[in-house]
């Protein structure tokens, strides 16, 4: 769904249904930090939309028209919706629907009551609310059986959440999966509801209200984070405490460790070359979540491959232009105009602070 600039910048005040998922940590694009970051205005600014997202944005009313169509019922778009206990909690579901009701029924509705006023509709009218998803080929593996609630982890919690902001029961999936259209069904969860709200409030109010830090994860994004924190080195070395010692020590096991497995991985790929022998590679029965019946390691023989290293080339040619300048003035000009080529050529590449641990650290007892 397209979000005009105002909605936008409502979902700063609160968590989303696009935040919870990465909250708690089943988003496989955003980690809690983004989040955090977002709402303390401190994220990297919007970036333009993309081909997927406007791709997304103009299917999604087909999607949602051809679900209406499909069971017979109206999908309206309720807006930015605000839960009435928790002012923090917010989000802007794809649509909700109803059944087709007369105009004597809406008659009898307040534009108190309803969530659009235009047609005095309430939640409770709700048969159900629903979210479209476009959803690309690698995608399509983590959606399971049309008409079951087996949909990806974020796409489950956001409906999750959805369903606490509106108190509707059941929340209605159509994915365009392979270029047909599939329905999958989510019910309400208590349980699961009450955790993930107190999860979703504890985020926003220690680490957004009162901008408490959050413990690092691992994640690509806490790394661009500290960057962006810490660009610089302006101060000494510093000595560590026994808190800091602990965590050095930590560091240097893991090392190990992974040294250790490291070691462990080369036998067996060397192992696994002896299995292969002169085949192309070995066959067996698939060991992860895929369709396929069957997975494969091969071996095989890569074409040779062709490199021009640019700077001798450079170099070579700038000899041979010189060798036929006539005077030494037309070397003198050919020379600047060279060396003017080779400045606007060049580009620098900006440093940045790295890790540099001692050698012991990776080493295997």
């Amino acid at each position: 769904m397209s979000l005009s600039d105002e909605q936008l910048a409502a979902r700063r005040c609160g968590i989303t249904g696009s935040d919870i998922s990465a909250i708690l940590g089943l988003n496989p694009w955003r980690r809690p930090i983004d989040v955090q970051l977002d709402k303390l205005g401190q994220g990297p600014p919007r970036g333009p939309e993309t081909e997927r997202q406007r791709k997304g944005n103009l299917r999604e009313p087909e999607l949602l028209a051809g679900y209406a169509a499909r069971h017979d019922i109206c999908v309206r778009q309720p807006g930015t919706i605000i839960h009435p206990d928790y002012d923090w909690a917010r989000g802007t579901p794809d649509g909700i629907a109803y059944r087709m009701m007369t105009a004597e029924e809406l008659d009898l509705r307040s534009d108190a009551e309803a969530f659009d006023s235009s047609f005095r509709l309430t939640f409770a009218d709700a048969i159900e609310g629903v979210e479209a998803k476009l959803v690309g080929s690698r995608a399509a593996r983590a959606w399971g059986r049309p008409g079951t609630d087996e949909v990806p982890p974020y796409v489950r919690t956001q409906c999750d959440w959805y369903m606490f902001l509106t108190g509707i029961d059941r929340w209605r999936v159509v994915a365009e999966i392979d270029i047909e259209d599939h329905e999958y069904l989510i019910h309400r969860d208590p349980e699961l509801e009450a955790g993930m709200v107190a999860c979703a409030q504890t985020f926003w109010q220690v680490h957004c209200v009162a901008g408490e830090p959050l413990a690092p994860d691992g994640s690509d994004s806490y790394t661009d984070a500290i960057k962006a924190r810490f660009p610089e080195d302006h101060l000494d070395l510093a000595w560590a405490d026994d808190r800091q010692l602990d965590v050095i020590e930590a560091f240097r096991d893991i090392k190990r460790e992974i040294a250790t497995l490291k070691k462990q991985e080369s036998a067996l790929v060397q192992q696994i070359k002896l299995m292969i022998g002169e085949h192309a590679g070995i066959e067996f029965p698939t060991m992860t979540r895929v369709k396929a019946p069957t997975q494969r390691i091969t071996w095989k023989l890569a074409r040779d491959s062709v490199s021009q290293d640019w700077q001798a080339i450079a170099r070579a040619f700038r000899e041979v232009v010189m060798e036929r300048a006539i005077s030494s003035e037309d070397k003198d000009a050919l020379a600047k105009r060279l060396d003017a080529i080779q400045t606007k050529t060049t580009k620098t590449k900006e440093g940045s602070r790295r890790i540099s641990v001692p050698r012991t650290f990776g080493k295997v007892d």
